[in-house]
């Protein structure tokens, strides 16, 4: 036979289109509009598929839940919103159980707006791998932007995301507790709690964000292998950047300015730290702080620091090696 356009099989893509003017596969009506997402991610094949949201406002009153593999969620920019007036997480991916099925996750191109009420943004749980999140607003949820627990090597990307005001001023916009292998790069967090709280991870990356007005700029606890650089950090209630029983990690060209406390403290035990070639000033307490003789070998080099109110460089630690530091 011979193969025409009129003949040709078509391809099966799976995309569901939703939208709130009619034109989707599922449409809402602003009210209870969780009910068709879910529907609509709970029709893709279990290969997976991609859920289209076009512009409007989307009110959920339940979580939307992704558990199937190589889904992605993506929207129109800040003209698709998801809110809500209840206390639930906007987003939850996976069901926190130990098995192969949560990998291959997107979502991108949207705005969540917690509007005081919601808890999580996003909400991952244990066993979710390869997740990425891009270019997303997320705003004023009473808890965590985005909290995740492991124990996973995840492989996650948080990127070009403006992450704002979450937390209620207690918890951070970012919370990852056991969580390896991300990339968190980009993003502007401002306001609320933390910018970002790493518990008990490590091989973590912080890159090139602006963070303002938070409580801490980065807080690692118990954690090993991250890497914060080249991130603006500014105007914090606290300090610009607190290790607590954190060690061998790399601190590393980073801006800070305007700390209510120190630029820079170690504290616990935290051994084994390189903070090199950051610039420090305009801190009410100390430039770089290291705090106890707990805190053992950690090196302070070719940094910059200038109009600290209390001095540049304290050190109680043990063994901590200092050289090449400009100190005005």
């Amino acid at each position: 036979m011979v193969m025409t356009l009129l003949t040709r099989p078509k391809k099966t893509v799976a995309t569901v289109v939703i939208a709130t003017d009619g034109s989707g596969d599922f449409n809402c009506d602003g009210t209870a509009d969780n009910v068709e997402i879910q529907a609509a991610i709970d029709s893709l094949p279990a290969t997976g598929g991609c859920i289209y949201i076009k512009e409007g406002t989307y009110n959920l009153n339940d979580t939307i839940t992704i558990i199937n593999p190589n889904v992605s969620i993506i929207g129109c920019g800040n003209s698709t919103i998801f809110t809500t007036n209840v206390a639930i997480d906007i987003f939850t991916i996976g069901d926190g159980l130990a098995i192969i099925g949560h990998n291959n996750i997107i979502l991108e191109n949207f705005f969540i707006d917690g509007n005081a009420a919601a808890n999580r943004g996003i909400y991952a749980t244990t066993w979710v791998n390869y997740l990425r999140i891009f270019k997303l607003w997320i705003y004023d949820c009473n808890q965590e932007g985005i909290y995740a627990s492991g124990p996973v090597d995840s492989f996650w990307t948080i990127a070009n995301c403006h992450i704002h005001s979450n937390g209620g001023g207690v918890f951070p916009n970012i919370n990852l507790i056991d969580i390896t292998l991300c990339v968190i790069s980009g993003n502007t967090i401002y306001g609320g709690g933390t910018a970002i709280e790493i518990t008990t991870g490590g091989a973590n990356i912080f890159t090139s964000n602006y963070v303002s007005a938070t409580i801490y700029g980065v807080y690692l606890n118990g954690c090993s292998n991250i890497i914060v650089s080249n991130n603006r950090i500014s105007s914090t209630g606290l300090e610009n950047i607190y290790l607590t029983d954190s060690s061998y990690n790399n601190i590393d060209g980073n801006n800070l300015e305007n700390s209510s406390r120190d630029g820079i403290e170690l504290a616990g035990n935290s051994d084994y730290n390189t903070i090199h070639g950051n610039i420090i000033d305009g801190s009410i307490n100390w430039g770089i702080n290291i705090s106890v003789a707990t805190c053992n070998e950690n090196f302070v080099t070719n940094n910059i620091l200038e109009d600290n109110d209390d001095g540049t460089i304290i050190d109680s630690g043990t063994n901590t090696q200092i050289f090449n530091n400009i100190e005005t």
